[in-house]
C-alpha cells in the first residue's frame, strides 16, 4: 500500500500573497520612516521612488482596544457603514463588482474636497485581504502575540490569530470611467496590517501613498494630509468605542 501524500500545511491559495499584500507589508515595515508627529497615533513619512517619487505616510496606533474579527467585520464586511461614520469626507462608494475574499472587491469612491477652492476628487480601486503566516508574520516584522497556527485558508475569519493585511490600488473598471466632475486620482497603494495583541486588542498600521493628480499648492497638500491622520485617528476612536458596546 503506497504512503499517502500528506496534506500541505498552506493550500495553493497561500503559495504566492497578492501583490498589493506584500507591497503594503514591505512599506509596513521599511526601516526607512521619519517622524512626522505622534500623538494620539503615530505619524511617519517616507519618499520613495515610485511614479515619480511620491511620499508615503504611515499611521500606527499600538493598542486598539478591539478584536481583529471585530475590525474585520465593521471595517470591511460592513463597509461603508463605519467610514460613512468617522470620514466626512467620503461622497459616494460604491461596490463595483465583488470577487469574495480570494480575488477582492472593485471600488469606486469619492470625495468631497478637504480645502475651499480644491477640485473633488474620485478613485477607482481594487482591494484584497488575507491572513499571513507566522513565518511571513516574522519576516515583515509584524508577528502577533501568542502562537498563530498556519492558516489553511487565508480567508477564514471567523477567529483569527494570525496577522490580517488589506492592500488597495488603483484600478481602472469599465463601470466607473472618468467623470469630468471629478479629478482621477490614483492610489499607488493603501493597506492595513492589524496585528492580534490579545483577543481584545490589536495594533493597527496604515500605509497610504496616492498622486492626488492637478496641481495644487503646498499648503493644500499639507492640510489634505492632515485630514487623513485626523481621519485615521477617528476610525481607531470608532472601532474602540462600536466593540465596546458589545
Amino acid at each position: 500500500t503506497p504512503t499517502p501524500t500528506p496534506e500541505p500545511v498552506l493550500s495553493e491559495d497561500l503559495t504566492v500573497l497578492p501583490h498589493n499584500v506584500v507591497k503594503a507589508l514591505e512599506l509596513a515595515s521599511d526601516p526607512n520612516w521619519i517622524k512626522i508627529y505622534h500623538g494620539s497615533a503615530k505619524w511617519d513619512g517616507m519618499d520613495v521612488e515610485w511614479n515619480g517619487g511620491h511620499k508615503v505616510t504611515r499611521f500606527t496606533s499600538e493598542d486598539v482596544k478591539c478584536s481583529t474579527e471585530f475590525f474585520v467585520k465593521r471595517m470591511i464586511e460592513e463597509s461603508p457603514k463605519g467610514q460613512r461614520t468617522f470620514d466626512d469626507l467620503l461622497e459616494n462608494y460604491t461596490v463595483l463588482e465583488d470577487n469574495g475574499s480570494v480575488n477582492g472587491k472593485r471600488i469606486y469612491m469619492s470625495f468631497h474636497t478637504p480645502v475651499w477652492g480644491i477640485g473633488q476628487r474620485d478613485l477607482c480601486t481594487h482591494i484584497v485581504r488575507c491572513l499571513i503566516t507566522p513565518d511571513e508574520a516574522a519576516k515583515y516584522g509584524v508577528s502577533p502575540v501568542g502562537e498563530p497556527m498556519d492558516p489553511k485558508d487565508r480567508h477564514n475569519y471567523t477567529s483569527i490569530k494570525n496577522t490580517l493585511v488589506l492592500g488597495t490600488m488603483s484600478r481602472p473598471h469599465p463601470k466607473a470611467p472618468e467623470n469630468p466632475k471629478y479629478v482621477r486620482a490614483h492610489m499607488n497603494i493603501q493597506g492595513y496590517v492589524v496585528t492580534p495583541m490579545s483577543p481584545t486588542t490589536c495594533r493597527i498600521v496604515e500605509v497610504i501613498a496616492m498622486d492626488v493628480k492637478g496641481s495644487l499648492p503646498s499648503w493644500a497638500v499639507a492640510a489634505g494630509a492632515k485630514r487623513v491622520y485626523e481621519r485615521f485617528s477617528k476610525m481607531i476612536k470608532y472601532v474602540e468605542s462600536e466593540y465596546a458596546k458589545q
